[in-house]
């Protein structure tokens, strides 16, 4: 295990749920980006309430999972914070209601 870890193969994490630790609001926001990608990546990987976040090809440049205590802090995230990141061009949000699969065993064949 410990040779897996120093290979960066393995990382032992916790894995929590957002809403019973008092994140009422969840959503996946899918952005188009004007310039450096990986730029604006960086910028966005920074804020707090961002938990996941892919480059991707496609329509969209990079989608991006958000959490937030409440709908207010969840539009100050997107609407105060993400959508003024010089190069945000487009932000589309999908709320979510709840979590319906969260899986964490892909990796076993």
């Amino acid at each position: 295990m410990r040779r897996l870890e120093e290979r960066e193969i393995v990382q032992v994490v916790g894995v929590t749920d957002p809403l019973k630790l008092g994140y009422e609001r969840m959503a996946m926001l899918h952005l188009s980006v004007e310039g450096d990608v990986h730029a604006v990546a960086d910028a966005i990987g920074a804020l707090e309430g961002v938990i996941y976040l892919v480059i991707g090809a496609g329509s969209y440049d990079l989608l991006v999972e958000v959490i937030a205590v409440n709908a207010d802090a969840l539009l100050e995230l997107i609407n105060g914070r993400i959508r003024t990141i010089p190069g945000v061009s487009r932000c589309e949000t999908f709320s979510y209601y709840n979590i319906h699969t969260h899986r964490f065993t892909w990796g076993t064949r």
